[in-house]
Formats: structure tokens, sequence, C-alpha cells
């Protein structure tokens, strides 16, 4: 008897695999899969609607610390040459086509800790200020050039006021003008330290 049932059930499981007018599996071009003789959906056979593969770029997230040194003057004493002592933060990110880690231009802030400012009657405290900046390609292309502009301000007598500043590789020059002691101008070095944080699309 237990044969019997035995050989229905060996029976009917086979039946139930014959029966496919219920189902239908297909693994054409499944993850994984691939057959030549069924086409993607939107494969037309079109040789001019052919996309080769290209490289996506990368996405990059500049923080730029530049300590500078910079020498100055106009400010509490006027004629005085002032030495500055400044620590700038930048932050600027940029897409590029191929793998630059920065693009020809560029939009970033850059931020100035209170700095020190030193002349013939000792050391004092500098200024804070924020700058809106871009970057873009110049004398032929080559050399890159940036200016930004933002507020600036004093905090030990709290003297505001606006700056402009142009840098090069490694210079810079600046020009403030404050509330109280007017006009201010700089020229010096800075030395930016980046760290790229970079992703491709």
């Amino acid at each position: 008897m237990t044969r019997w049932w035995c050989g229905i059930v060996v029976v009917a499981v086979a039946l139930a695999g014959c029966a496919t007018k219920y189902t239908r599996t297909t693994m054409a071009n499944a993850p994984g899969h691939a057959d030549i003789a069924v086409p993607p959906a939107r494969e037309l056979g079109d040789p001019e609607t052919f996309e080769p593969a290209a490289d996506p770029g990368t996405s990059t997230l500049a923080v730029i610390p530049i300590p500078s040194v910079m020498l100055g003057t106009g400010r509490g004493n006027p004629g005085t040459l002032v030495t500055d002592l400044n620590l700038e933060v930048r932050f600027e990110h940029t897409s590029d086509a191929g793998r630059a880690p920065f693009g020809k231009r560029a939009l970033a802030f850059t931020a100035g800790l209170v700095g020190v400012h030193v002349d013939d009657r000792g050391g004092a405290y500098g200024a804070m200020f924020g700058e809106v900046s871009f970057r873009f390609p110049s004398v032929k292309g080559v050399l890159p050039m940036d200016i930004g502009v933002g507020p600036v301000v004093y905090p030990a007598d709290f003297e505001a006021g606006a700056q402009l500043t142009v840098r090069f590789p490694l210079l810079a020059l600046r020009a403030r003008y404050v509330e109280r002691s007017g006009f201010e101008f700089w020229a010096g070095y800075q030395i930016p330290i980046p760290f790229l944080f970079q992703r491709s699309r």
C-alpha cells in the first residue's frame, strides 16, 4: 500500500512540472545572464545610438587651512609697518569630468580666524573675516587667480568693515576699509594645506 501511494506522489509531481501554462520563467538578460538572441528592451540595433563608456568624473570637497604672514599699513598707527599672522580656512566644492582634484573654476567660502598684529609696540589681536571667493585661470589660463570679498571685524575693540583679497599661488594682496581706521593695505605669503574628500559620480 505504501509503494502505491509513493507512486501516486511521484506521478503527481511529474505532471505538475509539465504544467507550464500557468507559470513562465525566463532567464534572458536577467541579472548575471546574457542572451544575445534576446536584446534588451530599449536596444534598437542602430549604430548611431551607441554610447561608448565614459569616465564619470569626480566631485571634490576641499578643506584648506591657509597659514599666512602679511605686511601692511594703515592700522592703528598710520605709516607704521605691521606684521599680520593669521590662519584662514577655505571650503570649496568642484566637479571635474576627469580626475583632476581641483576644477579650473570654483566658488568657495574662506573664514579668517583671529590673527595677531605685531608692530614696534608689541602684539595685538587681529581681525576676523569671511569671504566669498571665486577661483579662475588667468595669465593665458595657466596661473590660477582667486578673488574674495566679505565683511571684516576687529573683535578687540569691535571695529567693522569690508575687505577684498586677491590671491595667487603662495601670494596674496588685501585691501580693507574699517569704520574708524579707514583704509588698510596688506601683502604677503599664504601656504595652502589641502585636505581633499573625493567621490566618483
